[in-house]
Parts: structure tokens; sequence; C-alpha cells
């Protein structure tokens, strides 16, 4: 009989709780400085070296608002989904071998709205290694074949 007079005083607190919690001032609760979210999709083209359009993977895409980066996402296969605060956005995408695209839109909250990309060649060659790195390699690379050669021209005799 404890038990079931203990359970009961459990969930009695528990009602009240949740009770309490709902009818609280709108004001006691944390605001949101953003209002409520938008889908922003689409896709990122890229001209190759043939002048070909291409879709560009691991492109990156960055929105902002104010300054503030609010989302982020990358493309695979030329297509990106992201979800933003609505209202006024700067959106970038960028891919290393492109010139860096911004564009300001504005997402109505609620909407799921496609914003494509098409970048343009930089022209800038891609830094893979540092040039001094290229040369330590071959320098690396010749010195452990004449070693080699050395042991085979020893062990010849």
């Amino acid at each position: 009989m404890r038990s079931v007079m203990a359970t009961s005083r459990r969930v009695a607190v528990l009602f009240v709780a949740v009770c309490l919690l709902a009818v609280l001032p709108r004001g006691l609760q944390a605001e949101n400085p953003y209002p409520q979210g938008a889908g922003i999709h689409g896709t990122i083209l890229g001209y190759d070296m043939h002048d070909q359009l291409v879709p560009l993977s691991w492109a990156q895409i960055t929105a902002e608002i104010d300054g503030v980066v609010v989302a982020q996402a990358s493309s695979h296969d030329g297509r990106y989904e992201m979800f933003v605060p609505g209202g006024e956005l700067t959106l970038t995408a960028e891919h290393p071998g492109y010139v860096t695209q911004t564009m300001s839109v504005y997402v109505s909250p609620g909407s799921s709205t496609p914003i494509n990309f098409t970048l343009e060649r930089s022209n800038a060659p891609i830094p893979e290694y540092p040039t001094n790195a290229t040369t330590a390699m071959a320098v690396l690379a010749i010195f452990a074949l004449l070693l080699i050669l050395r042991r085979r021209h020893i062990n010849a005799r």
C-alpha cells in the first residue's frame, strides 16, 4: 500500500511540474535569435579544362547572417542541401581551382529554396605539395635508387 501511495505522489508531482512548464510566461523561455528555419538545396557546377560544365564534388557552401556562419555543407556529385534560419543570408560557394562565388539571398521561413552556383576556373595552380617539398622528394628518390643499385652491385661480386 505504501509503494502505491509513493507512486501516486510521484505521478502527481510530475503532472504538476509539466503543467507549470506548459503555462510559463513566454518571457521566461529562451529567445531564439533566428527566425523559423528553411531548406536550401541546389547544384554546384564548374567549367573543366575543356570548357565543359561538370558537377563539382567537395565544394564548400557556407551560409552567414551578419558575418556569423549559421550553416555549412559540402557538395556530392554537384548537389548540396542545408537547413538554415529563414531571412536574409549570404551564401558562399568555394572549390579549389575555382573562383569563389558569393550571393545574398532571402529565404522564406518554412520554405525549400533551390539556389544553384556555376563556378569559373581560377586558372591558379592548386598547391598539392610546396615546390621545395617536390624537389626534396625527387632528391630522396634518386638517393634511395642509388643505394639500392650500390647494394646490388656489392652483392653481385
